[in-house]
């Protein structure tokens, strides 16, 4: 801390008592000025002081106090007011300060000076805060303190004394300071911004301190969110900028910071920002294809930036496999819904950010030339209510089912020693294809068998239970049961200024609804009754369809003499498929013994 003393240049006091006009004297060049306020009219004393006070270019300051000889104190508080007044007191009378200068009233000291009694020879510096005051108001020439009595007491009967220049009491201001040092700098750009990762950033910020003359220097450093270690530049600039090449930045989230200097070297603390980058991810580098007709392919690449990827596979120079955009983040590495025979394929791989910006294509040739099992048997039967599939091959197996001549689709994946699978999935009186497929590396495949089921009415059962199913076919009349359908279309009407009917706008999701009322067998019935309280998805078919469907409505009602219930049923038709997959790790589908 230093301490700068300010030495009165100019003192004198004013008084308004009418006897001897003493409103129209001045008395500067007296041994002491004198302070009093009559209690009892408006009569007055005030002492008045000036200073130029000087500039304090980067320094703070902590404390000011005015310092003044007293002589004598009666007994009256007094305070330090600062007055704006420019010209120099020394001419300066009560007539003058009444008609220009009362109102001009700017700011007090933070205390008071009082005696309890009478002391005529007080004889002692006394100090007054105006560090409000000084703070507001460096740079000021004939800065001017008055001392003015601000309460008196009955008994007060003498003035307070103050000596002057004159009188070698030269009262001064003491000004206390410390070097000054920034306030944290305000960040302007990039904050919590996506920046392209492209061209240059120029960072900004906004420089702040209340008693330097700004900023001569900063520090600015930055790093990857998954880095521990800051990139540091510094400057000795007045520039609250700094540009850089985005080609520092990865594709990811970058923390920056920065501090500024003044002309002392002070630093502020630090202020903090952040951004995002986005932009062309790095190529991957494609590393490797399982032996195996259920292949896996990895890569590597930042994983930072493996938000998307695409993949495609093709053979003979055609596409036999198109991943579509899958979601990357915690994988390097992609399993196709797909078998693939032994040969050469070529790879095609390109990875996206979640900006939707896309590497270049990676590309690598791969061979798949695994060992080939034997052909399996196949046996297949109806079964009324359903089709057994079975085998006697050792290997994994998939069965694969084709409807009505349509295209074979995987039904079941049969882990190894599993011999057979009971598809409940099929309508009534419908041709069914199928033939097994042994995997063991490679695969081959078993010959093809027909064969169709038949049954009366419905099938319903759920998904994970098909085989504990109830047979909906019993009336509750004499008449034919009757199942109701009804679908229905997303789509909104809506109205345009300038037409005169609204205009349909279609969506793309359906709804499907089937109410059905049967007779059920009691026993029948508890299969119903615990098949909905396991509140899972449900399997529904006849000869005309085979759907997956949510149980929205379920009542019943006692018939034949308690011997067992009329059901009414109402399904929700959903989208849920019935095949397996090759990429599903889990296990099979169906019915296994």
């Amino acid at each position: 801390m230093t301490q700068t003393a300010i030495n009165c240049k100019c003192d004198t006091y004013i008084r308004n008592e009418t006897s001897n006009d003493y409103r129209f004297q001045s008395f500067d060049g007296e041994k002491s000025m004198r302070v009093r306020q009559l209690k009892s009219s408006s009569i007055y004393k005030i002492s008045m002081l000036q200073f130029d006070i000087p500039t304090f270019p980067n320094k703070e300051i902590t404390k000011a106090t005015l310092r003044v000889f007293c002589m004598g104190s009666g007994n009256n508080e007094i305070r330090a007011d600062m007055y704006n007044i420019r010209e120099s007191v020394s001419s300066m009378t009560a007539q003058k300060f009444n008609n220009t200068y009362s109102s001009s009233f700017v700011a007090s000291s933070a205390d008071t000076f009082k005696t309890d009694t009478n002391v005529s020879s007080y004889n002692q510096w006394i100090t007054f805060d105006i560090t409000n005051i000084i703070k507001n108001n460096t740079g000021i020439s004939n800065l001017t303190m008055c001392l003015i009595c601000i309460k008196t007491t009955t008994n007060a009967n003498m003035d307070s004394l103050f000596g002057t220049m004159e009188g070698g009491y030269t009262s001064q201001i003491i000004v206390e300071h410390v070097p000054a040092r920034p306030s944290i700098p305000t960040i302007v750009y990039p904050n919590g911004d996506i920046v392209e990762k492209e061209g240059t950033i120029k960072f900004q910020w906004v420089y702040h301190s209340v008693y330097d003359t700004g900023q001569a220097k900063f520090d600015l450093e930055w790093r990857m969110q998954s880095s521990t270690t800051w990139e540091s530049i510094t400057q000795t600039t007045s520039n609250e900028f700094y540009e850089m090449g985005m080609d520092a930045f990865s594709i990811g989230i970058v923390e920056w910071r920065v501090r500024t200097y003044n002309v002392n070297d002070s630093a502020s603390d630090w202020a903090y920002g952040s951004f995002e980058t986005i932009g062309r991810p790095d190529m991957p580098i494609l590393v490797g294809m399982k032996n195996d007709a259920i292949t896996e392919i990895t890569w590597k690449c930042k994983e930072i930036e493996n938000a998307l990827f695409e993949l495609e596979i093709y053979q003979d120079g055609q596409l036999i496999h198109a991943s579509g955009k899958q979601p990357g983040m915690t994988k390097n590495s992609y399993i196709p819904n797909q078998m693939f025979e032994n040969g050469t394929y070529i790879v095609k791989l390109r990875i996206g950010s979640v900006y939707d910006k896309w590497s270049d294509v990676s590309s690598k040739v791969f061979t798949i030339d695994a060992p080939v099992p034997s052909r399996p048997d196949i046996g297949v039967s109806a079964m009324g209510l359903g089709i057994r599939v079975w085998t006697d091959t050792e290997t994994e197996v998939f069965v694969f089912r084709s409807e009505a001549g349509g295209a074979f689709m995987p039904m079941a994946r049969l882990e190894p020693g599993l011999r057979i699978f009971d598809d409940y999935t099929v309508k009534s009186n419908v041709k069914y294809t199928y033939y097994v497929r042994a995997h063991d590396g490679s695969y081959s495949d078993s010959k093809k068998i027909d064969v169709r089921t038949r049954y009366t009415g419905y099938i319903l059962a759920d998904v994970e239970h098909r085989d504990n199913c109830v047979n909906l076919f019993l009336s509750t009349t004499d008449f034919f049961n009757e199942t109701t359908v009804k679908a229905s279309n997303t789509s909104e009407l809506v109205n345009y200024i300038g037409r005169e009917y609204p205009v349909k706008e279609s969506g793309i999701y359906k709804n499907k609804l089937i109410s059905m009322e049967y007779y059920l067998p009691e026993e029948q019935y508890k299969t119903l009754e615990a098949m909905y309280n396991r509140n899972g998805i449900y399997i529904l078919r006849n000869h005309d369809e085979c759907v997956c469907c949510d149980i929205t409505s379920f009542s019943s009602a006692n018939a034949y003499f308690d011997k067992g219930r009329n059901v009414s049923l109402q399904f929700s038709v959903l989208n849920y498929s019935l095949e397996v997959r090759f990429d599903d790790q889990s296990g099979t589908a169906g019915i296994q013994t």
